[in-house]
């Protein structure tokens, strides 16, 4: 090839990429400080060029997070980036363990105890598998949660599932009203009068989220998550978003959590070890057996 010719090819393709990365808006290197003391993770933001950021959070943040993402922060030397929360409406999914239990009391009825990979992970759907070759059934997805104000079930999803003779076999998507609180979740149907619906396998879907933003270098960058008194952020960079959208892309991954000062010292936080509702409880249980154990005491005689 004519070297001219290659120079003028390189040079082309270097005022492309160049103009790629510049479509992206200028929203400033350094944003407002911050102090991340009352947040309870953080985890590093690893990537290997400057330029548009894109990194997934994965379901143990979101997990820790607010369904609106209110209480995420991008941190860079004390200081905030403004970045832009994405849904492309992607999905992934999990397998999940399945398991039939038995109740004595309602011998008609089939349930299923379903464990979650963790506490509050982010699903929106169930799938699930079956061999039975005809039915109809109305499933319901409950889970028990322990509150201060004591036990309670909550109901997930309530739908109905047929399948007709001349219908293969497929997978069964069951949307659920809300993403589950509890480790473990529980399945169940009436079968009336029919055999019991059969349920091999079970799979947890959650949307994919990914947050984008912009640095001018590869100073290191933490993603911190996990306030319930954040404010609500106003970034300006939500006008720039289609402009964002078209710029060059650095892929960047997640590492390992880290726990903040918040994590231990905000007395609302249910991972942490100051809630006041715990030790108030404590302090009423432990009052309660004093007194009982004084009242149980033999009285002096004198």
């Amino acid at each position: 090839m004519n070297p001219h010719l290659l120079l003028i090819a390189l040079c082309l393709s270097t005022i492309t990429s160049n103009a790629d990365v510049a479509s992206a808006p200028d929203v400033g290197d350094i944003g407002p400080p911050i102090d991340v003391s009352p947040w309870w993770f953080q985890r590093l933001v690893k990537f290997n060029d400057a330029g548009v950021i894109v990194v997934e959070i994965d379901p143990e943040v979101l997990a820790h997070t607010a369904n609106d993402l209110h209480d995420v922060r991008v941190v860079r030397d004390g200081h905030q980036l403004p970045f832009l929360a994405i849904k492309p409406g992607v999905d992934r999914e999990v397998e999940v363990a399945i398991a039939e239990v038995t109740d004595p009391k309602m011998p008609t009825w089939s349930k299923w105890e379903i464990q979650m990979p963790f506490a509050n992970f982010p699903a929106s759907e169930l799938l699930l598998d079956s061999p039975t070759p005809l039915f109809a059934r109305t499933l319901t997805v409950a889970e028990q949660l322990v509150t201060e104000k004591g036990q309670f079930e909550r109901i997930l999803s309530n739908v109905n599932w047929q399948r007709r003779p001349d219908q293969a076999a497929s997978t069964f998507h069951l949307a659920l009203y809300t993403a589950p609180r509890a480790a473990k979740i529980r399945l169940a149907t009436d079968n009336g009068n029919n055999p019991r619906l059969q349920i091999t396998a079970a799979r947890v879907v959650y949307p994919v989220v990914r947050l984008m933003f912009r640095v001018p270098d590869t100073t290191p960058v933490h993603l911190c998550y996990g306030n319930r008194r954040a404010p609500y952020t106003r970034y300006d960079l939500q006008f720039g978003r289609r402009d964002f959208g078209t710029a060059t892309q650095v892929a960047a991954m997640l590492g390992d959590e880290e726990k903040l000062p918040g994590y231990e010292s905000d007395p609302d936080h249910p991972y942490g070890k100051g809630s006041l509702w715990v030790w108030a409880s404590l302090a009423l249980v432990v009052g309660a057996l004093l007194w009982v154990v004084v009242k149980r005491l033999p009285k002096k005689v004198e």
